[in-house]
């Protein structure tokens, strides 16, 4: 600025101030007052001068009228343009610029689909919000609108608040064009459709259910050719859905109720990832919708995985089947899920299941989040690898296991396991060398009749057999007490009806909390229920609001409410521990069942410390039992020191024990190393029982030598 002063007595003062469309105080613009060859800025001009306001609008506004607020009143200039020329009056000046919102038309282009162009006219001073589609293209998935018309991820949803380019003028026109995604059948080779693209993957699924009047193959053979990403970044580093998740394209799920997938799918160690379903009310939603096998046939999911991915629904959600017919035959191997599953019915590789199925699943597993679907309030089922396994089927799990989170909020109504929700009138159920490591949750309530059943393994089953070998639980389960002992938890099972159930070589390793707790089984009841080989090592804990004892509350090492059970070759290492708040103390549990009908336990121990009014069980037989403390009960055992635990007297008790159907050699323990005996059929080592050892060394004809107890056999020694 080149300031300039002149001494003279007729000079007044120019001032003006700027307004847009009524409101005051908001700068939308400004003015520029120069004389009228722009040589110099004016504040002030002297009478007669000639003097030149330009107004300047911000960007998304443009001049709208010039009024002089000289006076009294507020009067409108008027003018040919937008710039305001003339003489300076004998008067100080006050003049208002108005600017206004800029209007501009917004012009729908459909990019190659079908329909018609259309548009609208938009305002930057009102809410634009952009059509949704109102064609259909088949083989096609609208999802939204591009400023640029080969836009790959900068897009505007339907519906959605468009917000026009900053540097927009009054009556331009902005283009959108229709962003499309594609269906692509994939080519066929020997048999089976190559799938190498997001848009195969696609494709896949119409010839699938013949959508789009694709043609239909519901028992298609689809093989993985390159990993498949249908969305980047689903989710966040925490497994929760990403805040812009409108913007993802909806998966449409291989398969659906009308016309269910019937083939067979490899994924030959590839992934798919980005897979984003959100349908609250929807069923049968997975990678797969529905499937169905043929007489004698099996379909079959193998080595795939799917990441990066979130799946809610209502009814029968999967991270791979959403539902299964019945009579079907399913197969799931070598294959995997790292995703988020919403509903109320949810599975991480199975959802639902109609009845008579037959579902095999081996070397696979499920991570990542589950957690019911919080506008629905009805029982939530929740499984790590299955949700429910429907009457008369055969379920056979093999070396699989569930990792993560399962949060059952405050659903007051849940059948909730690490790897199967629930499972009902089962004729066959098995599973091998599998685990879980998933840790269960529940927020507190307080209502009397409702209930939770969960359990590390299996929440509630119902089967004709039940095998559960070689397998354990080391996620924590933590349901807070509502106050009427309607929270069920169990290391490997909740609650169990059963003609036979038998549990081998198994354990809890984890922390469970709930208002009857136990190591092993919560609750069970049937005609022959077998616990053979199995610990439990987790801090297993209850709490009442009542005399927790005088309640069906109860806390157990192996298994708490039963009848007809063995317990055989097992033990319970776990801290037992009941919190009473009706006088504030805590009190000991059983280390192996608290309540019981009809109760055996043959060589094994407890090592939970027992004390005050609980009384340890007292079953019918008990043989070669050994226990850390003296319980206070008539007819109690007597206690056993810590001393003798640790310097293997126990320890050669019961590997040497003999009795009809029991294997003793089952027991091991490393004396001045293991603190206990353990399971590992190692035998005694370095344990002195005060007996003289036989020592040996042949030197002509060699011979055999066995002991078993107090006898020692020789054979075949030469005399002499």
């Amino acid at each position: 600025f080149n300031a300039e002063y002149a001494k003279s007595e007729n000079v007044r003062k120019i001032s003006w101030l700027e307004t847009g469309f009524g409101l005051q105080n908001i700068v939308h613009g400004y003015a520029i007052v120069t004389d009228p060859e722009q040589t110099k800025f004016l504040l002030a001009a002297a009478v007669g001068d000639s003097v030149k306001m330009t107004p300047m609008p911000v960007e998304r506004y443009h001049w709208k009228k010039w009024y002089d607020r000289s006076g009294s009143s507020r009067t409108e200039i008027k003018t040919e343009d937008s710039v305001y020329v003339f003489e300076m009056p004998d008067m100080n000046l006050s003049l208002e610029a108005e600017f206004d919102y800029n209007t501009y038309r917004v012009v729908a282009d459909m990019n190659g689909g079908p329909g018609v162009y259309f548009d609208r006219v938009c305002s930057t001073f009102d809410f634009c919000y952009l059509w949704k589609d109102s064609t259909h293209w088949d083989g096609h998935i609208f999802q939204g609108w591009m400023l640029e018309k080969d836009a790959q991820d900068t897009f505007f949803i339907p519906f959605a608040m468009f917000t026009e380019p900053l540097t927009i003028l009054q009556w331009d026109s902005v283009t959108m064009y229709a962003k499309w995604f594609e269906a692509k059948v994939p080519q066929k080779v020997n048999g089976c459709y190559q799938i190498g693209s997001a848009n195969e993957l696609y494709g896949f699924s119409y010839l699938v259910s013949g959508k789009d009047g694709y043609e239909i193959e519901q028992d298609a053979c689809g093989e993985l050719t390159a990993d498949i990403v249908v969305n980047k970044n689903v989710l966040t580093a925490t497994d929760s859905l990403h805040k812009d998740a409108d913007h993802l394209l909806y998966w449409v799920p291989i398969g659906t109720a009308a016309k269910p997938f019937m083939g067979k799918f490899n994924g030959k160690g590839h992934t798919i990832s980005g897979l984003y379903l959100k349908n609250s009310a929807g069923n049968d939603v997975g990678l797969f919708g529905k499937v169905q096998s043929a007489e004698n046939k099996v379909v079959s999911i193998d080595s795939v995985g799917v990441i990066d991915s979130y799946i809610e629904g209502k009814e029968h959600v999967g991270g791979f089947v959403g539902a299964v017919v019945e009579k079907t035959n399913l197969s799931i191997t070598h294959s995997y899920v790292n995703m988020t599953i919403v509903g109320r019915e949810i599975g991480g590789l199975v959802g639902g299941n109609n009845d008579s199925v037959k579902i095999s699943i081996d070397h696979s597993y499920h991570s990542g989040k589950m957690y019911p679907n919080s506008s629905i309030r009805d029982k939530a089922i929740m499984g790590g690898l299955m949700a429910r396994a429907g009457s008369e089927s055969s379920i056979a799990i093999s070396n699989s296991n569930n990792k993560g989170t399962i949060d059952i909020a405050d659903y007051i109504l849940v059948d909730a396991g690490g790897l199967i929700g629930t499972a009902e009138k089962m004729t066959a159920f098995t599973i091998d060398k599998s685990y879980n490591a998933a840790r269960i949750t529940g927020n507190k309530y307080n209502e009397y009749s409702a209930g939770r059943e969960v359990g590390g393994l299996i929440g509630r089953i119902a089967s004709r057999h039940v095998v559960i070998s070689n397998s354990y639980n080391a996620g924590d389960i933590d349901l807070s007490s509502g106050g009427y002992c309607n929270n069920m938890a169990g290391g490997l099972l909740g609650l169990s009806f059963v003609d036979s159930l038998e549990v081998s070589g198994s354990y809890n390793r984890a922390s469970i909390t709930a208002d009857i707790a136990s190591g092993l089984i919560a609750e069970a009841s049937g005609y022959k229920l077998t616990i053979s080989t199995s610990h439990n090592d987790g801090k297993i804990q209850t709490q009442s609001d009542s005399h927790s004892m005088a309640s069906r509350c109860n806390a157990s090492g192996l298994i708490g409410i039963n009848e007809n059970t063995s317990i055989i070759n097992s033990y319970n290492i776990g801290q037992i521990e009941i919190y009473d708040s009706y006088d504030k103390k805590t009190i000991q549990g059983g280390g192996f069942s608290t309540k019981t009908e009809s109760l055996s336990i043959i060589n094994s121990y407890n090592m939970s410390e027992n004390a005050f009014d609980v009384c340890q069980a007292l079953p019918k037989v008990m043989a070669n039992v050994f226990f850390r403390n003296q319980s206070t009960c008539e007819g109690s055992v007597s206690k056993n020191s810590p001393e003798e635990f640790a310097d293997g007297s126990i320890a050669w008790a019961l590997y040497n024990y003999s009795a009809e159907g029991v294997d003793s050699h089952v027991w091991g323990q490393k004396v001045g190393s293991d603190p206990y005996p353990l399971l590992n059929g190692a035998g005694v080592e370095g344990y002195d029982d005060g007996r003289t050892s036989v020592a040996f060394k042949p030197s002509v004809n060699s011979f055999t030598i066995a002991t078993q107890g107090r006898k020692v056999q020789i054979t075949g020694a030469a005399v002499g």
